[in-house]
C-alpha cells in the first residue's frame, strides 16, 4: 500500500474497545473480536492503538508522538511509514477516520 498522504484535516480514531491483547515476547498478539481474527504487531503498533489515538488525531501529530516515544521501532517510523500502517489498521478495523473533537 502506498501512502496517500493525509491532508493534516485527516483525523484518526482507535477502535480499541473491539480487540483482545496478550504479550508475546516483545511484540503483541491482538484479536479482533469483530473479525475474528488474530494478528501479531510490535510495540510501535500496540501503542498506536492502545494510547495515541484515544481521542481523534491526524496523521502528522501520530508520526511525532511515535517519533517521541522512545520506541525502538520509532525510528522507522516517518509520517509515510504512518499512514501506511493507518491504512492496514483501517482495512483490518482496528481504526477508523473520524470528526476532532473541538
Amino acid at each position: 500500500m502506498g501512502a496517500a498522504s493525509f491532508p493534516d484535516n485527516v483525523f484518526w480514531s482507535s477502535n480499541a474497545g473491539d480487540c483482545v491483547w496478550a504479550r508475546y515476547g516483545k511484540d503483541f498478539v491482538v484479536f479482533h473480536r469483530p473479525s475474528g481474527t488474530t494478528h501479531l504487531l510490535n510495540l510501535a503498533g500496540y501503542r498506536l492503538l492502545t494510547e495515541m489515538l484515544q481521542v481523534p488525531v491526524s496523521t502528522s501529530t501520530i508520526a511525532a508522538r511515535l517519533a517521541d516515544s522512545g520506541s525502538d521501532d520509532a525510528a522507522l517510523l516517518d509520517e509515510a511509514a504512518v499512514e501506511d500502517m493507518l491504512l492496514r489498521f483501517e482495512y483490518l478495523g482496528f481504526v477508523s477516520r473520524s470528526v476532532p473533537t473541538p
